[in-house]
C-alpha cells in the first residue's frame, strides 16, 4: 500500500483516468476526510461499494504510475531544475560563468519550464 502523501501526488496526476465513482470516493475519503458510511450516504451507494471503489481506485493509481511513471519523472525533472537554478544563481552572483554557458543554462531552464 502506498503512503498517504504519495497517494495524493498520484491522485493529482491520474485522477482523470479513474472512473467517476473511484474519483468521487477517493476525493471524499482522502481530501474531505469522510468515513465510508458518510461517503455511502453522499453517493447513494453501499458501504461495500465505497470500499471497493477506494480499493480499486488506489490500485489503479499504482498501476498508472508503474506503467507511465509521470509523477516520478515530474519530480525528477523538478529536482534537476531546482539544482540547475541554484547553480545558475550562485554562479551568476559570483560571475563564475562565461556568457555562453550562462545563456545555455538559461535556455535549458526555459525548456524545463515548458514541460
Amino acid at each position: 500500500m502506498i503512503e498517504y502523501f504519495e497517494l495524493g501526488k498520484l491522485y493529482d496526476f491520474y485522477k482523470e483516468l479513474l472512473t467517476d465513482r473511484q474519483r468521487e470516493a477517493l476525493d471524499l475519503y482522502y481530501n474531505d476526510d469522510l468515513t465510508m458510511i458518510e461517503i455511502a450516504e453522499e453517493l447513494g451507494i453501499s458501504k461495500q461499494a465505497v470500499s471497493t471503489n477506494i480499493k480499486n481506485g488506489v490500485s489503479n493509481l499504482e498501476k498508472f504510475e508503474e506503467n507511465l511513471k509521470l509523477a516520478r519523472n515530474f519530480y525528477i525533472i523538478e529536482s534537476a531544475k531546482d539544482k540547475l537554478e541554484n547553480l545558475y544563481n550562485n554562479s551568476v552572483k559570483k560571475k563564475d560563468l562565461p556568457t555562453d554557458v550562462e545563456e545555455e543554462i538559461f535556455a535549458i531552464l526555459s525548456m524545463l519550464d515548458e514541460i
